[in-house]
């Protein structure tokens, strides 16, 4: 599958199955040294063992956003 999904996979085992809601509540800028289009996402996750904030950070490349970080 590749070290994307790999570490979906294993981000999934640690925190309680995959994800069955995200809800955005917020995002900012990302801090140096990320690029200056990059931001951090807020966003609530809601997972089999409960709901829990996480931030993502995604960046502007070839006209769309891309997840940076699982």
């Amino acid at each position: 599958m590749g070290e994307f999904w790999d570490d979906v996979l294993a981000r999934n085992a640690r925190e309680g199955g995959p994800i069955r809601e995200a809800t955005v509540t917020g995002f900012a800028l990302a801090a140096a040294p990320a690029p200056a289009s990059a931001r951090d996402i807020t966003v609530l996750v809601q997972r089999a063992d409960g709901v829990a904030p996480q931030v993502y950070r995604v960046d502007h490349q070839d006209g769309h956003f891309c997840l940076l970080t699982v």
